[in-house]
């Protein structure tokens, strides 16, 4: 896992215009489209808008697989927040679960355990908190 650190660029509160948006989808795979569509729509034009919509592609999966969300009427959150000539930040929250997310070690034909590494190559950093009532991962994209 790598540790949030802060992004690089210092920004000034006062002048800087923070985006923030905020959605909540039901827990269903058919969900996925819509949260593609809505992250894309928000962050066009940035940079390493390609690397963010993987990320959060792979984080909805993880959350549909393996957290409470999966359970009927779960739901998950999903926060973008574009910080102008600087970064954008994504984090989504799920309804938690017993295991938090492991970065596995990958063999060839290994069938599960490639969302975090692929959460790993495209996000400046990631990292998550929360227990069983719920859990949040946030990925940094510098760009």
């Amino acid at each position: 896992m790598s540790v949030l650190a802060p992004p690089a660029v210092p920004l000034d509160a006062d002048t800087v215009e923070i985006m923030s948006w905020r959605r909540e989808y039901p827990a269903r795979a058919e969900q996925a489209r819509e949260l593609r569509r809505f992250v894309s729509y928000l962050l066009e034009g940035f940079p390493r808008l390609d690397d963010v919509v993987t990320a959060a592609m792979e984080l909805f999966a993880n959350a549909l697989q393996h957290s409470d969300s999966r359970l009927p009427g779960g739901r998950i959150v999903l926060e973008v927040r574009r910080w102008p000539g600087c970064c954008v930040t994504l984090a989504l929250t799920d309804q938690g679960g017993l295991t938090g997310p492991q970065v596995c070690a990958l063999t060839q034909d290994a069938e599960h355990g490639r969302g975090l590494a692929i959460l790993n190559a495209v996000t400046t950093c990631w990292g998550w908190h929360g227990d069983v009532r719920g859990r949040t991962v946030t990925a940094i994209f510098l760009g």
